[in-house]
């Protein structure tokens, strides 16, 4: 039917060629929808269409951060995809100040906000320590090396690091009097 003077419009054979993992994903979708080809090609092509990032002015994300990771917290979720959503902008705007602008941020906030998100996001997700129990950190120890990197992050700044983790002041001096460091010092000054 390719080309035929006779074919419908609408029904034209489009020689389309998937690849080997493209089209073991389209026939998966049609076992499980029970469509016909044309029916789930008219759907994707139709998706497509209409999705937001065809219009001018949208931007599309990478697509990894439609992914929420094995064992990631909705607060690493969500700063990952702020990240991201920064650089994509900035990529489209060209500098840091219309990126901003775009973002509806005030520039000194905007700055201070990329920052921390680019600091956190050199932290390691899951945290091993060959001195733990099987490789393991303890959630003690592992509580007050969050609290720390992040007091570390905020310059030292008790108060914003509680805005940070949202906890009170008197959860982080808690947290700092009881950490591991802390019993393992009070420990060796009264021998």
């Amino acid at each position: 039917m390719r080309n035929s003077e006779h074919s419908k419009p609408g029904k034209r054979d489009l020689g389309i060629t998937l690849n080997a993992n493209d089209a073991r994903v389209f026939y998966a979708n049609l076992r499980r929808t029970k469509s016909t080809q044309g029916e789930l090609l008219t759907q994707i092509l139709h998706e497509w269409a209409i999705h937001p990032s065809r219009f001018p002015g949208n931007l599309t994300l990478p697509g990894q951060n439609s992914v929420l990771l094995q064992g990631e917290s909705l607060r690493s979720y969500l700063s990952r995809v702020e990240l991201a959503a920064i650089e994509t902008v900035r990529a489209s705007e060209g500098n840091m100040k219309a990126t901003a602008r775009r973002l509806s941020y005030e520039r000194t906030a905007f700055h201070k906000r990329f920052t921390r998100l680019k600091a956190a996001t050199k932290a390691p997700l899951f945290h091993v320590d060959p001195d733990g129990v099987n490789g393991f950190v303890s959630l003690e120890r592992l509580i007050h090396r969050h609290v720390h990197y992040t007091l570390e992050l905020c310059n030292g700044d008790k108060d914003e690091a509680c805005a940070l983790l949202e906890i009170h002041r008197s959860k982080l001096d808690e947290i700092l009097n009881t950490s591991p460091a802390v019993n393992e010092e009070r420990s060796s000054n009264r021998r």
